[in-house]
């Protein structure tokens, strides 16, 4: 499934199972140099996953960043709603669940 992402969706999943697995502090500039981007696209990703990711807290300081979960969210709760907002994953949907779309009426739709 991972094939299946934009390099930026693959990019804000890596970031959230390095901090997962993480559990000391992370400063922005040590995210950007093992995801080679800027500070910047760190700090946006960071943005639109506090966004998405509600059930995950990030906890952001001088020492840097940080994230907790509630106990029953876990690892594959994290895949599974990052996947399911990404186009392909909408798509598929739509295809599996109306078999009589055409390539028109998905076209209209995405």
């Amino acid at each position: 499934m991972r094939s299946l992402l934009k390099s930026k969706e693959l990019r804000q999943l890596q970031i959230v199972e390095y901090l997962l697995e993480t559990d000391g502090w992370t400063t922005n500039s040590e995210l950007a140099v093992m995801f080679n981007c800027s500070t910047r696209i760190i700090k946006a990703d960071l943005s639109e996953l506090r966004k998405l990711m509600t059930e995950l807290q990030f906890d952001a300081g001088y020492l840097g960043i940080r994230l907790t979960k509630e106990s029953d969210f876990g690892v594959q709760a994290v895949y599974s709603k990052l996947l399911s907002e990404t186009l392909v994953f909408q798509i598929l949907e739509e295809i599996f669940s109306d078999e009589t779309l055409s390539i028109e009426d998905l076209a209209e739709k995405f």
